[in-house]
């Protein structure tokens, strides 16, 4: 009846079950109750055979926190008068025999053990919970008698908005035995847990294995010689919360040597976690450490103490003044190497003055590292000064909230994402946009989300395996009318998508990209068109084949293009389309394995601004470019072809052409021809071709290759072809008679 029923009458007999009516089920094991009020309580209610139990006496049930395993749990709330409940012997006996006991907001009482327990210690108390008890004075005190040992089986102890609370307090001046007798402090007039100027025995509890202090505002020091050392040979479990005078936490002489979880919270004061060298007997065992809101640290391993080798999790959380995570650690590190053996995961969140995680020239190892998370860390340039070795580590998140931000391994990704889990205000600032590796997403971003990103400049889309396209506009009705916040995009990489199809399905008459600088599409195996439309898709026939870039996008400011293994891709953009809106701004067109790829550009493209045309593994090349494009690309500084198994010649050769015709290349200064089979000649035809600013000409595994032209060939700085890049290479006076020379070589050789 523990959370249904409290309203018990007082005496049998009334309009509600009475308490007094326990007393005659004699046979009774099990109680679950709630009594408001603890003066109803029969002075003999004893129940001998009960033998498991929770019972509230005060406020609400809220029996939440309660340990699982436990069978006896006695809940003291609110109440006004603790002296009254006590003078009642059944009520004495439950307390006696309890497993587990929250004392919370109670007033009359000033010492624990001794007024709820008669001195006897709660030999059988697990679980001790004292929170917003603002009179009591001790846990365990010196005044009375203690007549056998305190808390032998104790666990778990929590202490919560207590003012004043000593494990064991001063002995008692005659002046104090009465009911207003004054708080104890110690000779320096600060609270401790133990005392530090009282001659009785020592405190022990062996059993501890959490200890949790919270909001203890007057706190000062946590362990001092009173307390056994044999009381934290079984702490697993410390987390500190709120205490706003504490300044150190760990004493020198005091050893952890099963501590396995270390939490800090919003400690203001606090300056040093530890304050000497640590043993090899002490912290072996941590595995996590966990600091948070801590504004006076410096650093989290100061000079001298050394690291915890067991430390298996560290996470750092908005401190202020920390600079960096290792202090400058002394003499004693052997080589300047510093070890962390058994972290797998490194958490720094909004830590605005840190600069490194060791700001000396230390070798950090980290040979079981896997995750590093590092959010809002503006000042960090640099991880480590030294030489820094993480073998395993195979995820990194640096994330810059205000304009940063990095998805990487969300297997839920697409709730978070495509449900708009995220706020508006963490992703409306957003410049730069990373999605990596994040499973079962079929799109990268969602329309409802396109409209709060009109400052995204850097966009990178990679590792998606169920990704079909960038952004999907059909999730509203409004979403074409959002891509126009996506027109500030200055970078767009899509790397490694299998299934992507399209960057979007657009159904309008036409988008350009006006700020878009670069373009990289790498291993997106079934794309074959940037940008899809329907309509334009139905009306592809065998002689109008559907080109990567058509009509219906502009890129005006591109300057630099990466095309690689986009297998199913057959042309870059229609025949017919108008040259002079095709990239006018290209200064780098690199294109590589493109299989089935028959043509770069239409036949008038013009690339007045282009320096820089690589080409390699397309095997469905015949020639890269026309006449009236090769007259157009005046710029052209470097061209490197190779490994292209069909293609015949560089430049196409046209029916009707006129010796008097020339074509120069006025800035080109490299020219690379590899691995190139079928390749007869740079150009067929009788044009002439200028080249004044040639000076290097590679020319390798190319064995059909006899001329490099028909016509007049005028290279006046190039003095030397070679076959690799370390040879020095030949020369027969021209161009066309030493590739002709390098060809009888290569015949005479076969």
């Amino acid at each position: 009846m523990g959370d249904s029923f409290s309203q018990w009458d007082k005496v049998e007999g009334g309009s509600n079950a009475s308490l007094a009516e326990l007393k005659g089920l004699s046979k009774l094991t099990t109680l679950e109750i709630q009594v408001r009020d603890a003066q109803i309580l029969p002075q003999d209610l004893v129940l001998v055979e009960l033998q498991r139990y929770k019972i509230c006496i005060g406020e609400a049930w809220r029996m939440w926190g309660v340990t699982s395993e436990i069978s006896r749990l006695v809940r003291l709330h609110g109440l006004e008068n603790v002296s009254t409940l006590l003078e009642n012997y059944g009520m004495k006996m439950l307390l006696k025999e309890a497993e587990e006991i929250h004392l919370n907001e109670l007033k009359g009482v000033q010492n624990a053990v001794h007024e709820l327990d008669d001195g006897e210690g709660f030999p059988r108390l697990k679980h001790l919970r004292v929170e917003s008890c603002s009179e009591i004075l001790h846990i365990v005190g010196s005044v009375g008698r203690v007549r056998r040992k305190v808390f032998p089986l104790l666990e778990s102890l929590s202490l919560k908005k207590a003012s004043f609370v000593i494990l064991h307090g001063q002995k008692p001046t005659a002046a104090s035995k009465g009911p207003e007798r004054e708080k104890p402090t110690t000779s320096l007039g600060f609270n401790e847990i133990i005392a530090a100027d009282d001659p009785a025995p020592k405190v022990r509890l062996p059993r501890l294995e959490v200890l949790l202090i919270e909001l203890m505002d007057n706190l000062r020091k946590i362990w001092h010689h009173q307390l056994a050392s044999e009381s934290s040979s079984k702490l697993k479990n410390l987390e500190i919360i709120g205490c706003d005078n504490l300044m150190n936490i760990f004493p020198p002489l005091v050893q952890f040597p099963s501590l396995e979880e270390l939490h800090i919270s919003s400690m203001v004061k606090l300056r040093k976690i530890w304050q000497h060298q640590l043993v090899s007997e002490s912290f072996n065992k941590l595995k996590n450490l966990g600091i948070s809101v801590c504004d006076n640290l410096v650093n989290i391993f100061p000079p001298l103490v050394g690291i915890p080798s067991s430390l298996v999790n560290l996470t750092i959380r908005q401190c202020e003044k920390i600079e960096e995570i290792i202090g400058h650690v002394g003499e004693e590190v052997k080589e300047n190497r510093i070890v962390f053996n058994e972290l797998k995961l490194l958490k720094l969140y909004d830590l605005p003055r840190l600069k490194s995680f060791c700001l000396k020239n230390y070798a950090l190892e980290f040979p079981s590292l896997e995750e590093v998370s590092i959010t809002h860390c503006l000042n960090m340039k640099t991880f480590s000064q030294g030489i820094l070795s993480t073998p395993k580590l195979h995820e990194v998140r640096v994330v810059f909230l205000e304009k940063s931000l990095k998805l990487s391994h969300f297997t839920r990704l697409r709730e978070i994402w495509h449900n708009q889990a995220l706020s508006v205000g963490c992703i409306s600032n957003l410049q730069e946009l990373v999605v990596d590796d994040c499973m079962n997403m079929s799109s990268a971003i969602p329309a409802n989300l396109l409209r709060y990103l009109n400052k995204l400049e850097d966009l990178v889309v990679s590792n998606c395996d169920s990704l079909e396209e960038v952004l999907h506009l059909e999730e509203l009705n409004a979403g074409v009318a959002y891509l126009k916040n996506f027109l500030s995009i200055c970078y767009l990489k899509l790397i490694d998508l299998p299934k992507l199809k399209r960057l979007c399905n657009f159904t309008e008459n036409i988008i350009e990209l006006p700020k878009l600088l670069t373009l990289t599409i790498v291993n997106c195996a079934t794309m074959e068109t940037f940008l899809s439309n329907s309509t334009s898709v139905l009306h592809m026939t065998a002689h109008h084949k559907q080109p990567l870039f058509d009509e219906k996008v502009g890129f005006p400011r591109l300057g630099w293009l990466k095309l690689s293994r986009l297998p199913n891709v057959l042309c870059l953009w229609n025949e017919n389309f108008k040259s002079n809106k095709v990239l006018p701004q290209l200064n780098t067109l690199k294109i590589s394995e493109c299989s089935k790829l028959q043509k770069l550009g239409p036949s008038l493209w013009h690339l007045e601004n282009l320096g820089i045309l690589e080409v390699s593994k397309c095997d469905g090349l015949v020639n890269l470019s026309t006449l009236s494009t090769s007259k157009s690309i005046v710029n052209l500084q470097s061209m490197k072809i190779a490994d292209c198994k069909t293609i015949a010649e560089i430049i196409q050769s046209q029916v009707g052409e006129e010796a008097k015709d020339c074509i120069v290349f006025g800035k080109l200064e490299y020219l690379g021809l590899d691995c190139l089979p079928s390749l007869t000649s740079f150009y067929s035809g009788n044009y002439t071709l200028e080249f004044p600013s040639l000076k290097q000409v590679l020319v390798r595994q190319c064995p059909k290759m006899k001329i490099f032209s028909q016509g007049i060939i005028g290279t006046p700085t190039l003095n030397k072809v070679k076959l690799t890049e370390k040879e020095e290479g030949c020369w027969e006076g021209n161009l066309n008679d030493t590739i002709h020379k390098l060809f009888n070589e290569m015949v005479s050789i076969n």
